[in-house]
């Protein structure tokens, strides 16, 4: 889902598979793991706030929704860096 995501961004600015290469290549570096786990953390912090939120109130069908989403975004992005 990911991966789709990067490739719909990609394909809607019209840059060149070359240019999706560079991204991937300088995700595979140090300096762009840290910054992707950094991009992800402050991505998964307002679903983990929503998350506690609607457990709180006893959503139960809306938390586990947030955090299945969550985890979707998340695996991926993990898989791609390590």
């Amino acid at each position: 889902m990911f991966c789709a995501m990067i490739v719909v961004f990609f394909r809607q600015n019209g840059w060149t598979f070359k240019d999706f290469n560079n991204v991937i290549n300088f995700l595979s570096t140090p300096l762009g793991q840290a910054g992707a786990l950094q991009l992800t953390t402050l991505c998964l912090l307002p679903n983990a706030m929503l998350a506690f939120v609607f457990y709180r109130f006893e959503l139960w069908d809306t938390h586990k929704g947030v955090m299945i989403i969550a985890l979707l975004s998340f695996i991926p992005l993990v898989l791609l860096l390590f």
